[in-house]
């Protein structure tokens, strides 16, 4: 009888080994079969972009083609992890110029909205306004005396992002950010003058030439996340640009808001 024991418990153990061999076996297969589905599916996707950009039309708008393919690409993983994000903060820009006297600063809020494409990592878009400042130049500073809304600052920004740490409660991660500003701004004064017979200036005219502007701007950071009540949560980033990837300009980046993880 013990004997007879023994063995049934030795068949039982193979019959558990080649179980679990097999279930190795299912997880290469898989892993392979992902792997070249996710190869062929981004070329796709990739040809198609391409295609779409030859058009001159569609040159300008190449950034936003992109970013809505890769978003509605992992829509179905995005919903089933429940890993969106939809973000209102208030934002703070400053910037320097390390060869030049300039400087600029820009308050406003925005409105942001990110999807996780994988399990820590995660894309996003956000739009903004607000009011834009200068010092430094006669260019910058004469803009002051007109309006905010004669200013018309807007931003677009595109961010990548990593989750380091992440909790329930708790995420902190780094991120890289693409931001592009669009702005009213004073381009050129021009000053005409008479002289009376005692060599003083008169009818003195001036003349102030207006253009829009668009700028881009690079940025890494990082940014915090903690949660307040079921899928509300604080947070806070906080970013750098290095003046060689920014016209020679040290920029700071500064948010604070709610985000709704969904």
């Amino acid at each position: 009888m013990e004997l007879k024991s023994i063995l049934i418990k030795l068949e039982a153990n193979k019959l558990i080994d080649k179980e679990v061999h097999f279930y190795e076996k299912v997880s290469i297969y898989l892993s392979i079969y992902l792997s070249i589905y996710l190869s062929i599916y981004l070329s796709i996707y990739l040809s198609i972009i391409s295609t779409l950009l030859a058009h001159k039309f569609l040159m300008r708008m190449k950034i936003g083609i992109i970013l809505l393919l890769v978003l509605f690409s992992f829509q179905v993983n995005a919903q089933d992890l429940k890993k969106n994000r939809f973000e209102i903060n208030t934002f703070q820009n400053r910037g320097s110029n390390t060869i030049g006297p300039e400087s600029v600063k820009t308050t406003g809020i925005n409105i942001g909205y990110t999807r996780y494409v994988l399990n820590r990592l995660n894309l996003g878009v956000a739009y903004g306004f607000g009011e834009f400042y200068g010092r430094g130049s006669e260019l910058l500073e004469r803009f002051d005396d007109f309006n905010d809304l004669e200013r018309d600052y807007r931003q677009f920004q595109i961010k990548l992002g990593y989750d380091v740490i992440q909790t329930k409660r708790f995420v902190l991660g780094i991120h890289a950010e693409y931001l592009r500003n669009y702005r009213n701004g004073v381009d050129e004064i021009l000053t005409s003058w008479d002289r009376d017979e005692q060599g003083n200036k008169v009818n003195f005219q001036e003349s102030i030439g207006f253009s829009r502007s668009a700028t881009p701007s690079f940025y890494t950071g990082a940014y915090l996340m903690t949660k307040l009540h079921n899928q509300i949560y604080l947070k806070g980033d906080a970013s750098y640009g290095v003046p060689s990837m920014n016209f020679d300009y040290q920029l700071f980046q500064f948010s604070f808001g709610l985000t709704y993880q969904f």
